[in-house]
C-alpha cells in the first residue's frame, strides 16, 4: 500500500479533505478500500464511496461517516491504498513518496549533484531536499526549475539556475 495522503480537515457532513495527495492524481475507482490510521502498520479499513479533486485537496467521503461528529477522530491521519485504485492523468505522475532516493543530476551538464531525501510540503509549492556533497540543498519544485522526473531509472534532472547553490545552510 501507497501513502494517498494526509486528513487535515473534516467538513460537517464528514467530508475528509487530504492533502499531500500523488501528483496528476485523476481519480479513484469506486469503491476504493483503504486503511487509515497513523500509520499502516496501526491502520482501519475503510471504504470511499465518493470523492472530488480541487486544486489543493482530494476531499473523500466514508461509506458510513456523514457526519463532522463521526469523522473528527480522523485529523492527521494518513490514508493509504493500493495502486490499483487511483486513477492518473498520465504515465508519468508519481507518488511524492516514490521521489525518495532518486538521484539528481544538472540538467545542462548531466553531472550528479546529489540525492533526494525529503520533501517539504509548503503552501506555495513543494521543496525537495536534496543531500549533496557541499550539504543539504533546498529546490523549489517548480517547472522553471524542474526539467524532468523520470520513475522508470529513479533520475531527477533539474535547471541549476543562478544562486540555487547559495541555498545551502
Amino acid at each position: 500500500m501507497k501513502f494517498l495522503g494526509t486528513i487535515i480537515n473534516i467538513k460537517d457532513n464528514g467530508s475528509l479533505a487530504l492533502t499531500d495527495y500523488p501528483s496528476g492524481l485523476a481519480g479513484l475507482k469506486l469503491p476504493a478500500k483503504v486503511q487509515v490510521g497513523f500509520s499502516l502498520s496501526s491502520s482501519t479499513p475503510f471504504t470511499i464511496v465518493n470523492y472530488e479533486i480541487t486544486k489543493k485537496r482530494l476531499i473523500i467521503n466514508f461509506e458510513n461517516i456523514i457526519s463532522y461528529e463521526r469523522g473528527k477522530k480522523f485529523k492527521e491521519m494518513g490514508v493509504f491504498a493500493e495502486t490499483d485504485i487511483l486513477l492518473f492523468e498520465n504515465n508519468n505522475d508519481y507518488f511524492v513518496s516514490d521521489l525518495i532516493g532518486c538521484t539528481v543530476f544538472d540538467n545542462d551538464t548531466n553531472e550528479i549533484i546529489g540525492e533526494l531525501t525529503d520533501v517539504l510540503n509548503m503552501p506555495a509549492n513543494d521543496v525537495w531536499l536534496i543531500k549533496t556533497e557541499r550539504g543539504e540543498l533546498p529546490v523549489p519544485a517548480v517547472e522553471e526549475i524542474i526539467r524532468e522526473v523520470d520513475m522508470a531509472n529513479k533520475k531527477i534532472y533539474i535547471k541549476m539556475i543562478n544562486g540555487l547553490w547559495d541555498l545551502i545552510e
